[in-house]
C-alpha cells in the first residue's frame, strides 16, 4: 500500500471524525457514501470495524437516534453490495473527492502536516478500538461471522446508549437487526426484555438510585440479579399492579435472567432462604415462586431437571429450618395456616414433577443413627442439624415425599393435639421418646371426641398410630384400650361399641377388658348421681353405659361372671326406677341418692343380714298410702335382693306383706290389713312352713291391738257396727296366731302377750254385746215414757175444747190410743 493512500486515507478518517463531531446532522449522508468505500477492504484506516468503532464512540447519542444507527449498521454489516476492486490510482482519486467533499461541511486545518495528520489518525484508531472494547466490542472482521460481529456491535452500542436511554425499549430498532440469531435471542430474552420490564414497573416510578449503564456494564451476574430482585425485596417500595404480581415479574424478569446466566436457580433459592420474614409470608412466598419455577421451566424448557431438583431440595430444607425455628412464636391458627400451606406445596410439586413410587423416609430409624453418632461423639446434639442434614443427604424426590408427608400429619393433628414439626421429629426419634409421651398425644387427640367428630378424632389417631406407633399388635391394643377408656371417660358408650366392633379380629381388644372398664365407669357414674330417675342425669349415663354391658353380655368370649355382674346391675337400676316414684328420704333435708340407697343396703347392724326391706319400710313410712302397692314394693325388695346376690327372693314377700299390714294400720285401713294376715298365714300353712309364722308375731299382734280412733266418739250405730266386725277378725286372726305359730324359746314370751291381746278382744266383744243389749233396753223404756206422756199430753187439749162434737172427741181418742200405743199391738189409724 503506498504512502499516498494511506496520507489520502488518514485525512479522509480524519475528515469523518471532524466532521461528525462538529456537525452530527450529516450523520446518514456521510456513511452513505463512506460505507461503499470502506467495504472494498483496500484502505488501512476507513474499514469497516473503524466505522463500527465510530458508530459505537463517536456519535452523539442526542442528535443521532437509534433508528439512524440502525440504518447505517444494516448497511455495514448486512449489505449485500461489496464494492469492486479498483486500481491504487483510482482508489487515491475516489478518497480525495470524498475527503473534499466532507471539508466542505466542516473545514479542516490546512496548516496540519501529512504526517501529523496521519500520527493523529493513528492515535484516534487506537483510541476508538480501546474505547469500543471498554464497551464490549470486538471488531474481528476477518474471523467473525457477520451475525456475531453485528451481536457485538448492538451490545457494545446498547451499552454505550444506556447511560443516555434507560428505557431500553427505545432501542428496538437495534434490536430488530438480529432477528435468526440464538445467541442474539437469548441476551434480548436474558438480559435486556427483564431489565425493560423492571425498569417500566419498579424502577421508573420511584426515586430509585440506579441507572442503566450500571446495570449492563456490572460484571457479575449476582450484582445484576440482586438488583432485579429488588422489587420482592422491598414490596412496600412499590404499589402493585398486574404487572408486579409476584409470579408475571418472576415470569418475566427473574426466571428469564436466571436462565440466560446458566442452568442454575441457586442465586434465587439463596435469596428465597435468606429472606427475613414472618413464617407464613415465607411460605407463601415460597409456594408461588415454586409453582412459577416449574411452570416456567416445563414451559420454556429453559432449566434441566437437576437445576430444578436442587430448587426444590433448597425448598425442602428452608421449610423445615424456618417452621422449626419459628413455629414456638406463632399463633395457633397462623401455624396451622403455614401446616396447611407447606402441604399444598408440597402436593403441587409432587404432582407436577411427576414424583412416583418414592418412599418417604425413615425418619426413626436415620435419627437413631444420628443419636448413635453423637453418643460415641459425647454429644447430645440429636436437634436442627441432624434433621437439615438427612434431608440433605437424601435423594431430593424423597426429601420432598418426606415434607408432603410431615406436612399432611401436621396439618391434619395440630388442631386436634397440638403436633408441630419439631414435635414430629421428637415423636419419631425412638431413642427420647418412650410409649408413655406418645400415649400422651393420643390422649389430646381424644379429649376433643364427641358425637358429632367421632370419626375425624379416630382418623386422626389412626394416622398418628400408623405415623409413630407402627403395626406392633400389642401397642394397637394398648390404644384401642386407651380410646375405649377415654370414650368410658366421655360418656360416649353407644361410639364405645361402634369402635369395639369396629376393629378386626387380630387387633380387637378383650370384650372382658372393656366390660371391666364399663362396670367401674357404671359405678363412677351411680356413685356420683344427684337422683336416683334413670331418664336425667348420670343415672340416665349409667343406664347407658349398662346398654354396653349388656351387650357385651352377648359376646361368645365373654366370661360368666360378667354376664351375671349384667343382670344384678340391670336389676340395681329397675329397682331404683320403681323407687324414684316414692317420696323417699334417708339422709336429712338431703334429695334421695344411689349413693344412700346403697349405703343403706351394706350398712346394716352386724347381727342384721343384708336386706332391702328394711329400704321398703322407709318407703311406707314415709309414703302413708304406699302400702296399697305392696307389689311394686315387692318387686322393688326383689330386684334388691337379686343384686345383693340373695337368692331365696320368695321369703321376701311375707317380709314386704308384714311390713305394709303394719303401714296400713298407721293408715287405720284395718281391712287391708286383716285381708294381708289372712293371705300371709295362706303362704306359709299352703307351704307347710307355719311354723315360720311366728317371726310375723308382732305383726299379728298389733293387728288385734288395733284401735279406730272413732271408737271414741260418741255413739253412731254405724260405728258401733263396724267395731264388733273388727274386734271378731282380730278375734280370728289371734286365734290364728296362736293356733298356727308353733312355740319356741323365742315365742313363749310373745304367746303369753297375744293370749293377753285375745282375751283383752275377747272381753271387748262382751262388752259391746253387753252394752248393745242395754241400749236396747233403755231405749223401749224412753218409748213407753213418751207415750205415756203423749196420751196425757192429747187428753187435756180434748177436754179443753169445747167446741170438738162428741163424735169427734171419741175420733180423736180412737187416733191418740192408734198412735200411743198401736204400734204395740199393730193397730191402724182410722182415715178420716
Amino acid at each position: 500500500m503506498s504512502t499516498a493512500l494511506v496520507e489520502a486515507d488518514s485525512w479522509l478518517f480524519f475528515s469523518v471524525c471532524k466532521t461528525l463531531a462538529e456537525k452530527p446532522s450529516s450523520f446518514s449522508e456521510i456513511f452513505e457514501k463512506l460505507i461503499p468505500v470502506a467495504l472494498s477492504n483496500q484502505l488501512p484506516f476507513t474499514t469497516p470495524a473503524n466505522l463500527s468503532r465510530i458508530l459505537i464512540t463517536i456519535i452523539s447519542p442526542v442528535s443521532i437516534s437509534p433508528e439512524q444507527i440502525a440504518t447505517v449498521a444494516d448497511e455495514l454489516f448486512l449489505s449485500n453490495h461489496g464494492q469492486a476492486h479498483l486500481e491504487e490510482a483510482d482508489l487515491i482519486e475516489d478518497v480525495e473527492d470524498l475527503s473534499m467533499w466532507i471539508t466542505r461541511e466542516s473545514p479542516v486545518n490546512n496548516e496540519l502536516s501529512s504526517q501529523a495528520i496521519l500520527q493523529i489518525v493513528k492515535d484516534l484508531t487506537a483510541f476508538l478500538d480501546l474505547k469500543a472494547k471498554s464497551f464490549g466490542f470486538v471488531g474481528a472482521f476477518g474471523s467473525a461471522t457477520t451475525q456475531e460481529l453485528l451481536f457485538s456491535f448492538i451490545k457494545a452500542k446498547t451499552l454505550q446508549l444506556s447511560s443516555f436511554h434507560h428505557d431500553l425499549s427505545e432501542l428496538n430498532p437495534l434490536f430488530a437487526l438480529l432477528n435468526d440469531s440464538s445467541q442474539f435471542t437469548k441476551w434480548l430474552n436474558g438480559l435486556i426484555l427483564p431489565y425493560i420490564y423492571y425498569w417500566r414497573n419498579y424502577a421508573s416510578l420511584g426515586d430509585f438510585k440506579c441507572s442503566t449503564s450500571d446495570f449492563l456494564s456490572k460484571f457479575s451476574s449476582d450484582d445484576q440479579f440482586f438488583q432485579l430482585i429488588e422489587p420482592l425485596d422491598s414490596q412496600e417500595d412499590v404499589t402493585y399492579s398486574e404487572t408486579m404480581d409476584i409470579s408475571s415479574y418472576l415470569n418475566n424478569v427473574i426466571l428469564p435472567f436466571l436462565a440466560y446466566n446458566g442452568d442454575n436457580l441457586d442465586p434465587l433459592s439463596s435469596w428465597m432462604s435468606a429472606k427475613t420474614t414472618n413464617l407464613t409470608q415465607h411460605l407463601q412466598l415460597w409456594d408461588r415462586v415454586s409453582r412459577s419455577v416449574v411452570s416456567f421451566a416445563k414451559k420454556e424448557e429453559s432449566f434441566s431437571s437437576h437445576a430444578c431438583m436442587n430448587f426444590v431440595r433448597a425448598y425442602v430444607i428452608s421449610c423445615v429450618k424456618e417452621t422449626i425455628a419459628q413455629e414456638a412464636g406463632l399463633s395457633p391458627s397462623k401455624l396451622s395456616q403455614a401446616y396447611s400451606q407447606i402441604s399444598l406445596t408440597a402436593n403441587y410439586l409432587v404432582t407436577t414433577l411427576n414424583i412416583e413410587n418414592v418412599s418417604p423416609l425413615n425418619i426413626a430409624t436415620t435419627l437413631e443413627a444420628s443419636a448413635k453418632v453423637a453418643t460415641e461423639n459425647n454429644s447430645s446434639n440429636i436437634g436442627l442439624e441432624n434433621q437439615i442434614s438427612m434431608l440433605v443427604k437424601a435423594p431430593v424426590t424423597q426429601s420432598l415425599i418426606t415434607l408432603q408427608s410431615i406436612a399432611r400429619t401436621c396439618d391434619a393433628l395440630y388442631p386436634m393435639n397440638g403436633l408441630t414439626m419439631g414435635k414430629y421429629f421428637q415423636l419419631k426419634s425412638t431413642s427420647t421418646v418412650d410409649y408413655d409421651m406418645r400415649q400422651q398425644e393420643i390422649l389430646k387427640i381424644l379429649s376433643r371426641v364427641s358425637e358429632l367428630n367421632y370419626k375425624q378424632v379416630l382418623g386422626s389417631i389412626d394416622l398418628f398410630v400408623s405415623t409413630f406407633v407402627g403395626t406392633d399388635v400389642s401397642s394397637i391394643r394398648d390404644i384401642d384400650q386407651l380410646i375405649i377408656e377415654c370414650l368410658f371417660n366421655g360418656n360416649l358408650f353407644s361410639l364405645v361399641l361402634k369402635y369395639y366392633q369396629s376393629k378386626n379380629e387380630e387387633f380387637k381388644i378383650s370384650s372382658n377388658d372393656i366390660f371391666d372398664l364399663g362396670v367401674k365407669k357404671f359405678w363412677d357414674l351411680v356413685s356420683t348421681a344427684s337422683n336416683i330417675d334413670e331418664r336425667i342425669g348420670k343415672m340416665k349415663l349409667a343406664a347407658e353405659c349398662l346398654n354396653v354391658l349388656t351387650v357385651l353380655s352377648s359376646e361368645k368370649d365373654i366370661q360368666e361372671d360378667k354376664r351375671y355382674t349384667t343382670m344384678r346391675l340391670k336389676h340395681f337400676v329397675k329397682a331404683l326406677g320403681q323407687l324414684k316414684n316414692f317420696k323417699l328420704v334417708l339422709d336429712k333435708n338431703l334429695p334421695i341418692t344411689p349413693q344412700q340407697i346403697l349405703n343403706r343396703l351394706n350398712h346394716l347392724d352386724d347381727d342384721e343380714p343384708l336386706s332391702p326391706v328394711s329400704l321398703v319400710s322407709s318407703v311406707l313410712e314415709q309414703n302413708p298410702k304406699s302400702y296399697l302397692a305392696y307389689e311394686k314394693l315387692y318387686k322393688i325388695v326383689v330386684d334388691l335382693a337379686l343384686f345383693l346376690e340373695i337368692e331365696d327372693t320368695d321369703s321376701f314377700l311375707p317380709k314386704v306383706q308384714s311390713a305394709c299390714i303394719e303401714s296400713s294400720l298407721i293408715d287405720d285401713n284395718f281391712a287391708f290389713a286383716y285381708k294381708q294376715s289372712k293371705e300371709l298365714f295362706n303362704f306359709y300353712v299352703t307351704r307347710g312352713q307355719s311354723e315360720q309364722l311366728g317371726r310375723f308375731w308382732l305383726t299379728f299382734y298389733q293387728v288385734g291391738k288395733y284401735i279406730s280412733t272413732e271408737w271414741f266418739n260418741e255413739y253412731d250405730e254405724k260405728i258401733s257396727a263396724e267395731k264388733i266386725e273388727i274386734l271378731l277378725k282380730q278375734r280370728e286372726i289371734l286365734s290364728s296366731t296362736l293356733k298356727l305359730m308353733k312355740p319356741s324359746n323365742l315365742t313363749v314370751d310373745n304367746s303369753r302377750l297375744i293370749i293377753g291381746q285375745l282375751r283383752h278382744v275377747n272381753q271387748e266383744i262382751h262388752r259391746w254385746y253387753t252394752e248393745d243389749s242395754a241400749r236396747y233396753t233403755e231405749t223401749t223404756q224412753r218409748a213407753v215414757e213418751s207415750t205415756r206422756n203423749q196420751i196425757q199430753s192429747n187428753i187435756k187439749n180434748l177436754v179443753g175444747d169445747a167446741s170438738l162434737s162428741r163424735a169427734q172427741a171419741g175420733e180423736k181418742l180412737s187416733n191418740l190410743l192408734v198412735s200411743g200405743i198401736g204400734w204395740a199391738i199393730g193397730a191402724n189409724r182410722q182415715e178420716p
